[in-house]
């Protein structure tokens, strides 16, 4: 992500009060912003809202309460969440040098690069799941990929299953990968929303098949119940083709020889 400085040569505001210094901002949405920032000789991302308003820092607690107890490979670890930053509310986050898993789609990787991503994304969601929280807006501009080894790392990752709809309202999920019940504001969502927002990443990822079409089935009732179904598939997705080369041998076998 490209930097861009936001205070200029002004003074270094609350520096004191919070130890970081050098903000620079990362990224800038209708509702939140990230900054880069330094603290005892390290980096980090603090994400703060863009208006300041009493909704929008309840929003911003409610992800650190639902994330701070959080610790999995791959996801963004989520350290404090602090006031007296020159803009307000700020929640401090793990720095990840990497791209979006869209730039990295450019660079071509091998397929069996994007099935060990994939797999990662899985084993990310599930953990958040099995905690009872729901991402609510899983797309390639939340999902990075490190420079160093290529390891996913999933980020907005705060709102709880009853909080579907009070994400939509606030937080603008993306349509293209919003799930139809999400969208439509047609009931209680859960973790099948997420599996529907899976296959769209997963057609992008790995081209269309089967199982991305059924995450992407419109009706909740017909995806995967959950993301260990969703697995299970996955790691089975070759079998049908292994029964049926197997039966071709077996046929072959049994042929008279003349």
């Amino acid at each position: 992500m490209e930097e861009s400085e936001i205070f200029g040569g002004s003074p270094r505001i609350n520096e004191m009060q919070t130890g970081f210094h050098d903000f620079k901002l990362l990224k800038a949405n209708a509702k939140t912003r990230l900054y880069l920032a330094h603290k005892s000789g390290k980096r980090f991302v603090i994400k703060t809202t863009k208006d300041e308003s009493e909704l929008q820092k309840k929003i911003l607690q409610r992800e650190y309460e639902l994330s701070i107890d959080c610790d999995h490979p791959n996801l963004v670890h989520i350290y404090t969440l602090e006031e007296g930053f020159p803009f307000g509310l700020g929640l401090v986050m793990e720095y990840i040098e990497g791209r979006t898993l869209g730039e990295y789609l450019k660079e071509c990787p091998s397929r069996k690069e994007r099935n060990r991503v994939f797999a990662e994304l899985l084993s990310a969601v599930a953990y958040l799941h099995k905690r009872g929280i729901v991402h609510n807006d899983i797309k390639p501009e939340n999902i990075i990929i490190t420079r160093a080894d290529n390891t996913l790392k999933l980020l907005d990752f705060g709102l709880a299953d009853n909080d579907a709809q009070y994400a939509l309202r606030t937080l603008g999920c993306t349509p293209q990968y919003a799930s139809p019940e999400l969208l439509n504001q047609s009931g209680v969502t859960d973790a099948r929303s997420d599996i529907y927002s899976i296959g769209v990443v997963m057609r992008e990822l790995l081209g269309n098949s089967f199982i991305a079409r059924r995450c992407v089935k419109k009706m909740p009732e017909r995806r995967y119940a959950n993301v260990e179904q969703l697995k299970k598939a996955w790691r089975n997705r070759h079998l049908p083709l292994r029964i049926l080369l197997s039966l071709l041998l077996l046929v072959v076998c049994l042929l008279p020889t003349f």
